[in-house]
């Protein structure tokens, strides 16, 4: 079983999360993407169709002060494509649990397919695609199947020289990270599933975008934080930069923060 480490410090403590690389399910790259059987009715909430009460379950909540808390959860622990019908949903986005992680998925904006196993592609040529994008490639690492997935966050061209500059920490870790409940379990030290409740997007060049999500404290006497994650437009989709490819960016801290005015709420 191996496992890939990744550190992320909020403003009071640093937390270390560790992902399961072992088999859950199939071990093969899976392009097709899960839960697209069917098309829903555009007319109604998403979530009042017999298309989501077929494809999720029971959902879970997100710890810290956002709106909606839900995290719904598919029965394909990859996650699965919502359909790009403009349906309405709660919010903004709807956040689904992937493996470890909640990430994001719209009806407009992607993502619509699979690059490899939970590695999520197909998204709009637009701020809010670059948003989408930008959080699950750096979240990869708690939703990927297995190691050799992770080269998907960067774009096709870079895949071979960029990779061998990746270096990460190798250890063990529970079998219960496929559990639905494993980012929840006190025993793995993290304050619950989390989500970020504010976002902030700067063009930084014509095919490139800076993307700022603030995370609010998760609990009392702490303060929200922000990261920055940089995504490029490359053969018709978003691609972390490859600064952002780097052992050191992949575990930048975050940076205490205050709650941000005039920022897109998810």
């Amino acid at each position: 079983m191996m496992t890939l480490r990744y550190r992320l410090t909020g403003a009071a403590a640093a937390l270390t999360f560790a992902l399961t690389l072992a088999a859950c399910g199939n071990d093969d790259p899976d392009t097709a993407a899960p839960g697209e059987a069917g098309s829903p009715s555009a007319s109604v909430p998403l979530k009042d169709t017999d298309w989501f009460r077929t494809n999720f379950g029971t959902p879970l909540v997100a710890a810290g002060a956002v709106t909606p808390r839900t995290i719904e959860q598919p029965k394909d622990i990859k996650g699965t494509a919502l359909p790009q019908n403009k349906a309405a949903l709660d919010g903004l986005v709807m956040w689904e649990r992937v493996r470890c992680a909640a990430v994001p998925f719209t009806t407009t904006s992607g993502p619509t397919s699979l690059r490899g196993d939970a590695v999520w592609g197909g998204f709009a040529h637009t701020q809010l695609g670059a948003a989408l994008a930008a959080y699950h490639m750096r979240y990869a690492f708690w939703t990927a199947n297995h190691a050799r997935e992770l080269i998907q966050i960067a774009a096709p061209a870079d895949r071979d020289r960029v990779w061998k500059r990746l270096q990460f920490d190798q250890a063990k870790a529970s079998s219960s990270m496929s559990d639905p409940d494993c980012i929840l379990t006190a025993k793995r030290g993290a304050p619950g599933l989390t989500r970020p409740a504010r976002w902030s997007s700067e063009q930084l060049s014509a095919d490139t975008e800076l993307v700022t999500y603030w995370f609010p404290p998760v609990s009392a006497g702490q303060q929200g934080y922000t990261i920055d994650i940089a995504v490029r437009w490359v053969d018709g989709d978003w691609y972390l930069t490859d600064q952002e490819l780097t052992k050191e960016a992949l575990e930048a801290d975050g940076v205490p923060t205050a709650e941000p005015t005039g920022w897109t709420a998810w």
